[in-house]
């Protein structure tokens, strides 16, 4: 038996025995590391966890590269939905479900989908929260089944980020964009995109997204990008290095839902080109029955403006929560209230 630490916070384990009894081995070894974890972090407000799986190989398995890796990213998806337990599992079982097979089909149909750029592009606005008028928009990609429904976005990206095909998409929205530069440079407003810390590690992808934003801004687009509070964090000498050569600024979305500290925001705001910071919709959706929550705002939209960074309150859907936004001074808003996302790009 020996445990090697891989990338990302995975762990493996290996065990010697093939057969079910592994499984005792198995569980035995998640236990140790869920005990360890909570042990040595218990220090920490929240409970640090893990999702485990075994894969259990016979004798008489033979498997492809492309099947394993198939399997590996399958056993991890479905193990986070159980964390409380070892998910066990056989391989002769697994490749001949057709669980596997739906999941290998929709790995393949992803990648296939974002190398070919058959990408939508949609753009929701970012408004004043006083006039209604639109300051920017954000583009935001959607997938168009062959039946023309469109896929929303939410019911696709934890896979995308799992099967590891984010760079794909990022580069797919930036080519698309950039194929359509004259529709978006005519709505005479500057538009955001999201971007991937996980993109910017791929040195091939990164350099090519430099040269495709380059191109970009030479023809005259005005253009930001997006990115997560929790990435800037974990990944920050990546955003630094990347960002500070090149003329755009950026937006901190989804602020409120990471662990970073006030110290490591000042470190951001330093380093980075940061316009815009994007208070995360869980806390507007309860702006309308909770104090607390309005509290919090309060103190987010206080500390931005103090560092001179304007606000963007995301999910606003009612006109009871953009008027308690409008109390708070929060710059700017996003939602259903002033506008729907629209596509604008097939």
């Amino acid at each position: 038996k020996r445990v090697v630490k891989c990338n990302e916070g995975l762990i493996c384990a290996f065990l010697n025995d093939c057969s079910r009894s592994a499984a005792v081995n198995g569980k035995k070894v998640f236990k140790g590391i869920k005990e360890t974890l909570s042990r040595k972090f218990s220090y920490l407000p929240y409970k640090p966890d893990i999702s485990g799986y075994l894969l259990i190989f016979t004798e008489k398995s033979t498997l492809k590269i492309n099947d394993l890796t198939n399997l590996l990213k399958y056993a991890l998806r479905i193990s986070r939905q159980k964390p409380s337990e070892l998910l066990i599992l056989s391989t002769d079982e697994l490749i001949s479900s057709k669980s596997i097979f739906v999941f290998k089909n929709t790995v393949d149909y992803l990648k296939e989908t974002f190398e070919s750029g058959r990408v939508a592009l949609a753009i929701q606005g970012i408004h004043e929260i006083e006039t209604a008028k639109v300051k920017h928009y954000e583009v935001l990609f959607r997938l168009i089944d062959e039946a023309g429904r469109i896929i929303p976005a939410g019911e696709v990206i934890d896979l995308i980020y799992d099967f590891r095909l984010i760079h794909l998409l990022d580069l797919a929205v930036l080519k698309k964009v950039f194929s359509n530069i004259e529709k978006f440079k005519n709505l005479n407003r500057g538009i955001f995109i999201n971007v991937s810390p996980r993109t910017l590690k791929l040195r091939t992808t990164r350099e090519e997204i430099e040269k495709i934003i380059g191109n970009l801004v030479r023809k005259g687009l005005k253009v930001g990008f997006e990115i997560t509070e929790q990435a800037a964090i974990e990944d920050f000498n990546v955003i630094v290095d990347f960002f500070t050569k090149l003329p755009t600024k950026l937006a901190i979305d989804d602020f409120g839902t990471g662990y970073s500290s006030f110290s490591n925001f000042i470190s951001l705001v330093e380093q980075l080109p940061i316009r815009y910071l994007k208070i995360d919709g869980s806390y507007v959706k309860k702006l309308e029955e909770s104090v607390k929550t309005e509290k919090v705002i309060g103190a987010l939209n206080s500390m931005a403006h103090s560092l001179g960074i304007e606000t963007i309150a995301e999910f606003a859907s009612s006109w009871e929560i953009v008027e308690k936004l409008k109390k708070l001074n929060i710059d700017y808003a996003q939602g259903f209230f002033f506008s729907k996302p629209e596509i604008v790009v097939v």
